[in-house]
């Protein structure tokens, strides 16, 4: 993989909230641009099955993966496990964000293989974290 382009003035953090979010599909696809951008990026991913998903999710060692490869292209990611339909879940990954990173200016949001899909739920989580354009 190439490195970030160079630029005068890297891009900001980014942060991927997608319920099978950073471990593969889209979720890695944004990540990758977003570092080859030269962006930082939070990931989350729930790591798990969901009972009215008909087929298998990303896992831990996806999410690891997509980290690695964030880090091959020379910049940052941080990576959570959580829940895109918990509120408390998402505040956690938030908060643990901006306290490794010192700020979250981008939000990509898309749970499109939740049983109870809520986009509300991202943008509420991260207005109350100070982003601002989502």
């Amino acid at each position: 993989m190439t490195m970030c382009r160079e630029r005068l003035a890297p891009l900001p953090t980014y942060v991927a909230l997608k319920l099978d979010a950073g471990g593969r599909g889209q979720g890695r696809a944004h990540a990758l641009a977003s570092a080859r951008e030269c962006a930082d990026v939070i990931l989350t991913d729930t790591g798990a099955p969901i009972r009215t998903v008909p087929y298998g999710l990303a896992g831990k060692e996806d999410l690891a993966e997509t980290v690695r490869l964030v880090e091959d292209l020379g910049r940052r990611a941080l990576p959570f496990v959580a829940d895109v339909r918990s509120q408390q879940a998402l505040d956690d990954a938030v908060a643990q964000g901006v306290a490794g990173f010192g700020k979250i200016d981008c939000l990509i949001a898309d749970s499109s293989s939740s049983d109870d899909p809520d986009p509300g739920i991202a943008h509420y989580t991260a207005a109350k974290a100070g982003v601002i354009g989502l």
